[in-house]
């Protein structure tokens, strides 16, 4: 998954459809829990949950 982030703050994510969803899951999660301790922890597991199911 490529994601580039502008200037401007604009975030680009490419790739198939479900890391695109994936990833903005992540982006969404860290923008709402980044004052919450364990922040890593979370987007490890939606990482990895994800990763299971295409397995």
């Amino acid at each position: 998954c490529r994601i580039y982030v502008g200037q401007n703050g604009r975030i680009w994510i490419d790739d198939e459809l479900d890391d695109i969803i994936k990833a903005v899951k992540a982006v969404k999660l860290i923008e709402e829990e980044a004052h919450n301790m364990g922040l890593t922890e979370k987007i490890k597991r939606l990482l990895e949950e994800g990763s299971r199911k295409g397995e």
